[in-house]
């Protein structure tokens, strides 16, 4: 498959904007994450947080 210089739509990439519905408390690290990079913050940043740490900084 041939390397493309368009967007990947990955959320790493933090070309995924579209609406991400907050998840519950309960749901996993990985949908926080997903949430928080929708939110704007830093993906290599979100990578290191814990679930705990994502909630306080994007769930209130």
């Amino acid at each position: 498959m041939p390397d493309s210089d368009g967007p990947v739509g990955t959320v790493e990439s933090g070309l995924i904007s579209a609406e991400v519905e907050k998840p519950k408390k309960a749901a996993p690290v990985d949908d926080w994450r997903a949430y928080a990079v929708a939110q704007g913050l830093d993906a290599e940043d979100v990578a290191k947080m814990s679930k705990v740490d994502l909630i306080a900084k994007v769930g209130g």
